[in-house]
């Protein structure tokens, strides 16, 4: 029987923005090519999403959840 095969990180476009589901730092990703609009920051927020100056994007922890949410709001 072959062993499950380990989780890999992946990366979407939506636009111009990318999505990150990082394997590596436990964290959804989301890198917008400039400031997102207000709304646009209220619904990540809200979402669970937080602003991360040092890798400059907006994370949560890994998650189903958290990634379903990133695409729905990014699209």
């Amino acid at each position: 029987m072959d062993p499950a095969p380990h989780p890999r990180t992946t990366r979407m476009l939506i636009g111009d923005v990318e999505i990150v589901d990082s394997v590596e730092d436990n964290r959804v990703q989301v890198f917008f090519p400039g400031k997102p609009a207000e709304e646009v920051r209220k619904r990540l927020k809200s979402s669970g999403f937080r602003w991360s100056p040092r890798n400059g994007c907006w994370q949560s922890y890994r998650g189903a959840g958290y990634l379903a949410a990133a695409q729905k709001i990014v699209s």
